[in-house]
């Protein structure tokens, strides 16, 4: 069985697949045109995982290195009936990490905000501004390994927290959890709004002008899921008309964001160059789900972690 990695592994990882039965490893380093058709099982993702997909080939397992599948051809994937694998939950801790140090960040006035922030000693401006997390009410947009993870580590805070998602399921991390056609009642309750949801053909423009319109708190945005779940054009509109309060953004469209674009401009917002989920020994983390999952497809052609839904992309 041929197998392409597109993500560096260890040596000692690496040696372990091949103590697997009938295996030759290739790499972006080794692997040529004449063998894209051979290969059967590809970690990583990019051009030249493309290049295969895109002529005759025998590919039937892709272990992504993200917990976002919307960069594969999904619908092809799926008419191939190719297994894939992400690595949801991996990310979960940074990502809740990031989301509380950037909510923080506005809460408790240590973001610099407005001309010179470090030339200005406005201590009464800043205190207006600041808040408790205990003190606030939080919509998490998404309910799964991240959306979960978070609202425990919120919760902590003794914050209250609310989620969507698309069935509405109860989860024990909430105060409450709501579905697609409940969004209204929610966001009206939301001193902070996060998004950790998956982009897919319904989350597209999700946070468009409709949904800031609904905001009535001025709440926080926090976007840690998708930069093209949101419509950037009218989250702008949105800051600038005080409809919410700031933004915090690891995620944004196109990336890396233009240096003329309007976001670099607002004084209330916080943009990371989407690092929020960098998880330290991930490839230790990513082998951990990788490897099972080969050994498995190798000897009885299934995967045991982390399958993706190919229809709901994700």
């Amino acid at each position: 069985m041929d197998i392409l990695l597109l993500t560096e592994l260890k040596d000692e990882q690496r040696k372990m697949i091949q103590l697997l039965p009938d295996i030759t490893i290739y790499d972006r380093n080794t692997i040529t045109h004449e063998k894209y058709a051979s290969i059967q099982v590809i970690l990583g993702w990019n051009t030249i995982a493309n290049q295969i997909l895109a002529g005759p080939n025998c590919v039937g397992f892709i272990q992504t290195v993200s917990a976002g599948v919307d960069a594969l051809p999904l619908k092809q994937l799926a008419f191939e009936k190719v297994l894939v694998a992400n690595t949801s939950g991996i990310h979960a801790e940074s990502l809740t990490e990031s989301t509380i140090g950037m909510i923080l960040a506005f809460t408790r006035g240590l973001f610099p905000m407005g001309p010179k922030p470090f030339r200005e000693w406005k201590p009464d401006a800043k205190r207006k501004q600041m808040g408790n997390i205990s003190d606030q009410t939080v919509l998490i947009f998404g309910t799964g390994h991240i959306g979960s993870h978070l609202a425990s580590r919120l919760k902590q805070f003794d914050a209250k927290v609310l989620g969507i998602s698309r069935h509405g399921e109860t989860k024990e991390e909430f105060d409450r959890v709501g579905c697609m056609n409940q969004v209204s009642a929610f966001v009206k309750q939301a001193d902070i709004i996060v998004n950790v949801l998956p982009l897919t053909r319904e989350t597209y423009h999700y946070f468009d002008n409709e949904f800031f319109s609904l905001t009535e708190q001025q709440p926080l945005f926090v976007n840690v899921g998708r930069g093209e779940s949101v419509d950037q054009v009218e989250l702008i509109r949105a800051l600038k008309s005080g409809r919410i309060s700031g933004a915090a953004l690891d995620v944004v469209d196109p990336e890396p964001l233009p240096n003329d674009d309007p976001l670099w401009k607002l004084p209330n917002v916080l943009i990371t160059p989407h690092i929020a989920g960098s998880v330290p020994h991930f490839r230790d983390s990513l082998f951990n789900i990788f490897y099972p999952n080969l050994k498995q497809y190798v000897l009885h052609g299934s995967i045991v972690k982390n399958q993706v839904d190919l229809t709901r992309g994700y």
